[in-house]
């Protein structure tokens, strides 16, 4: 009995001692963790700080400079149309990778599909017997930062129907972060559909220079979500911990569909640029040929915009934003604005192609609300650029429209 008693109180001091180890580990394991957190929010903290020194991309709350761009709104307006463009997140979109979630807000509606709602907005499905034009294109298509009355597409129903008469229905399909080969995807996505307009619209430009190596803004994720295969679920725990992510120096996760992006390493020579810079420009013609040959097939006339950038012929003096330091963040855009207005001098872009991007060379004011997303008075700049130049050539209402039942 006194053995059994000897064997009880040892096992019991066994047990206090492991038990005290483990707690121990379990608390110093979340110690850890709760310091690795902490670092990475410091880490995150001071490179956010780092890139808004200066001129930042945006303000992200109100600021007394932004009454230019914003003449109707009061201070208060201005803060809930900047806090509901902040909560516009993206989901993932077939063939596309992605596109922003439905929104039901004050300032920014999108339906659920796909396009973003605009003044007078016309119903879903569209109808076969209305003049449907679906535009297409990045963030500033889009309209970030503006209000839904205010994009360019709702400026250009409104003149189509100011200088036709005919009820023109406008469907805004601009998407954060989209590259002309994402808009031909979600063109052809529409007509496998059954969704066919009358008139197709590409606005593009700033992304193309922005995205040299013309993938989605998501692949590299999805690339990694490839390359893992069947990674068991403590396997996935493991690797999200902090201290798994200081040790592996893995930054934390970004969420920005909208936002410029860079992919330019070890771009030094001059030569290296006209070489990436030809390249983006042929892929970007290579699209425009193969989405016109689609939209021939399904009669559709396609129009394709080159848009306005705050670095080519706008006058920095006058932009809220003009000290942002574009040639560390989008090194492209001056010198690839510069090889397209060459080539539109050379008359190789096509007769579909409307060239907008200096439609701000003599204008004296503020005309955007961040470093690259136009006010609603560019916007309805852009659009009376478009409208004129169809008008212009006749385009603006085909005669087969006339002609229908």
């Amino acid at each position: 009995m006194k053995n059994m008693g000897s064997l009880f109180s040892r096992l019991t001091n066994y047990y206090t001692a492991f038990a005290v180890i483990v707690v121990n580990a379990l608390l110093l394991f979340f110690l850890l963790n709760l310091l690795a957190a902490g670092y990475l929010d410091l880490v995150a903290s001071r490179k956010k700080t780092a890139s808004e020194a200066g001129t930042p991309y945006s303000h992200r709350k109100y600021d007394h400079s932004l009454d230019a761009v914003y003449p109707d709104m009061n201070k208060s307006e201005i803060e809930q149309l900047i806090r509901e463009t902040r909560q516009v997140s993206q989901e993932y979109d077939s063939y596309t990778q992605f596109k922003e979630r439905p929104v039901d807000d004050k300032y920014v509606k999108v339906d659920p599909n796909g396009f973003r709602i605009g003044r007078n907005q016309a119903p879903w499905p569209p109808d076969p017997k209305a003049f449907n034009i679906f535009v297409f294109g990045g963030s500033t298509t889009f309209g970030y930062r503006v209000d839904d009355r205010s994009t360019i597409a709702s400026h250009l129903q409104e003149l189509i129907r100011k200088e036709t008469g005919v009820p023109a229905a406008v469907y805004n399909f601009g998407r954060g972060g989209y590259i002309s080969p994402q808009e031909r995807a979600l063109f052809e996505k529409l007509i496998l559909k059954g969704q066919v307009p009358d008139v197709a619209i590409f606005i593009d430009g700033l992304n193309e220079f922005a995205v040299p190596d013309g993938e989605p803004a998501h692949t590299g994720d999805l690339k990694k979500l490839m390359a893992r295969g069947n990674v068991s679920l403590w396997e996935t725990i493991l690797e999200k911990l902090p201290v798994t992510r200081v040790l592996l120096s893995v930054e934390p996760e970004g969420t920005s569909g909208h936002k410029l992006r860079k992919d330019l390493k070890g771009l030094d020579q001059e030569q290296d640029t006209d070489k990436i810079l030809t390249k983006v420009i042929e892929r970007y013609l290579t699209n425009k040929k193969i989405t016109t040959a689609i939209a021939g097939a399904f009669n559709v006339t396609s129009i394709f915009v080159w848009q306005p950038v705050p670095v080519h012929e706008y006058d920095q003096e006058y932009n809220i934003f003009g000290r942002y330091d574009f040639d560390k963040e989008v090194p492209l855009l001056k010198p690839g604005y510069l090889m397209m207005a060459a080539k539109r001098q050379a008359g190789s872009l096509g007769e579909n192609f409307i060239w907008c991007a200096d439609i701000q060379r003599d204008k004296k004011r503020p005309l955007y609300v961040d470093a690259v997303h136009y006010s609603g008075e560019m916007c309805n700049m852009i659009a009376e650029c478009i409208c004129s130049d169809l008008k212009h050539r006749g385009r603006l209402i085909p005669k087969e429209f006339w002609l229908r039942p």
